[in-house]
């Protein structure tokens, strides 16, 4: 793992989370009136700490920030009115991320369990019967060739299909496509983040070889994207990406796929789990 890029994280994960009590709090007091703006930019940091550790492989980083997103777009949309409840939860959760973003080398051994129980009953509250489900459920994504296959939580199919994005699976290597272009794969998350969201990223260590075995010159990197535009359109916002490293596997003028076979990691809550107490100021 390269050391100067999991500081660069470390900081920008920092700088999205400086704000983040002050911002809840004004979130709260604005209620049905709340600024869409802030509700956006604490979405926001949700999403980068999501993608940024998804791609550092801290796993439970990357679940709580994702439970925390889906709270966050339910209130973005006005399906959640901000009250108490629900910034208290949020408050404990983004102070747990923090405590794993300054911790990370430990991250993988924080217990999260109550967090993800408690952000899930409380998005599972706010949904009509027939869409509850639908937290717990993952779809399978599937190019027209069938070369390519992704599966995602249906809640971030169900955000990309709202807002009218495509969702490709983007394949690179982090050697030839990345650093012999002069950036860095945080520089390249920013700049697919300009023109859509990063739902998955995974990077395949393996493919790199042991000391004990065949050392590869490849370093294969995994993105699902989502984006307005379509992919003839992607070759000429990168340069350093080709349109043949985009492979189409949601349309949005097609009809949405069944959910995947395979169920969600955690057992659906039943209720909100009981937030932390808020603070004194």
């Amino acid at each position: 793992m390269d050391d100067d890029l999991l500081k660069e994280f470390v900081n920008e994960c920092r700088e999205h989370l400086a704000t983040i009590e002050v911002d809840l709090l004004e979130i709260e007091e604005g209620g049905a009136a709340a600024d869409r703006e802030l509700v956006n930019k604490v979405f926001r940091a949700a999403h980068s700490i999501k993608g940024g550790s998804g791609f550092f492989g801290f796993d439970k980083m990357k679940d709580l920030a994702h439970k925390a997103e889906t709270v966050l777009d339910m209130l973005r949309t006005g399906r959640i009115v901000p009250n108490a409840e629900v910034t208290n939860l949020l408050l404990a959760a983004f102070d747990k991320l923090r405590e794993l973003v300054n911790q990370p080398d430990r991250s993988e051994e924080a217990d999260i369990a109550d967090l993800l129980v408690g952000l899930t009953g409380l998005a599972s509250s706010y949904l009509p019967a027939g869409e509850k489900a639908s937290l717990q459920e993952s779809v399978r994504l599937q190019s027209p060739s069938g070369s390519h296959s992704v599966t995602l939580p249906r809640t971030d199919l169900d955000r990309a299909k709202r807002q009218n994005q495509y969702v490709f699976v983007v394949e690179c290597d982090l050697i030839h496509d990345v650093e012999k272009q002069g950036i860095n794969a945080l520089a390249l998350f920013k700049d697919l983040e300009s023109i859509g969201e990063i739902l998955d990223c995974t990077v395949d260590y393996e493919a790199v070889g042991t000391l004990d075995g065949p050392v590869g010159n490849l370093v294969p990197l995994r993105i699902v994207l989502a984006t307005v535009l379509e992919q003839d359109l992607l070759g000429t916002v990168f340069e350093t990406l080709v349109p043949e490293r985009f492979h189409l596997v949601f349309d949005p003028g097609v009809a949405a796929p069944a959910p995947a076979a395979e169920p969600a990691a955690e057992p659906a809550a039943a209720a909100v789990a009981a937030p932390a107490s808020r603070p004194a100021a």
